[in-house]
């Protein structure tokens, strides 16, 4: 396959995207909780715990991953716990 340029990527067009936070449950427990597009433009709500096996998920009611991204950047602590108490095991 001959070219006469580089294939160039695209680069990410918001590098700076809030797509991960950390936070702690009421029991000392640390969490990450992350935001993962799935089909059909939904988006989910990953948690995983530091230190833990397993992985929870939370299907968002939001827009798009950019409106996702804005919930989680918002979000208080309080508020990530009250989504991770509504997640459910991955798989």
């Amino acid at each position: 396959m001959n070219r006469s340029s580089l294939h160039v990527y695209p680069v990410d067009p918001l590098p700076d995207a809030f797509t991960m936070r950390s936070f702690d449950d009421l029991r000392g427990g640390h969490w990450q909780a992350a935001l993962m597009e799935a089909s059909f433009g939904n988006v989910l709500m990953i948690f995983s715990r530091i230190g833990a096996d397993g992985v929870l998920h939370k299907p968002l009611a939001s827009a798009n991953l950019q409106a996702a991204e804005q919930l989680l950047a918002n979000a208080d602590e309080a508020r990530l716990r009250e989504l991770l108490a509504e997640a459910k095991p991955w798989g």
